[in-house]
């Protein structure tokens, strides 16, 4: 399948549905393609996507808007883990 996907020149998280982090400098995110929130709090979000797990760590992290594909996140971004 990703031989397909490489030929066509189709871009994976569209086919795969895999997650799309957008950072802006270490104080804004968009995050796209997740499937839920697991845990929050101001310090720390980790959600849940078909890939694994994605854990943001920082200071005074909030969630700006949010709906059932992508989210806007506002903060001190330190660390961005992939679980």
């Amino acid at each position: 399948m990703n031989s397909v996907v490489d030929s066509l020149n189709l871009p994976r998280d569209v086919f795969y549905g895999a997650p799309l982090l957008h950072i802006t400098g270490k104080y804004e995110g968009i995050i796209e393609n997740y499937k839920s929130i697991i845990e929050y709090d101001e310090n720390n979000l980790i959600l849940n996507t078909k890939d694994g797990k994605i854990k943001i760590t920082g200071d005074s992290i909030k969630i700006e808007y949010f709906n059932e594909s992508d989210m806007k996140i506002k903060g001190n971004l330190k660390e961005i883990v992939l679980l």
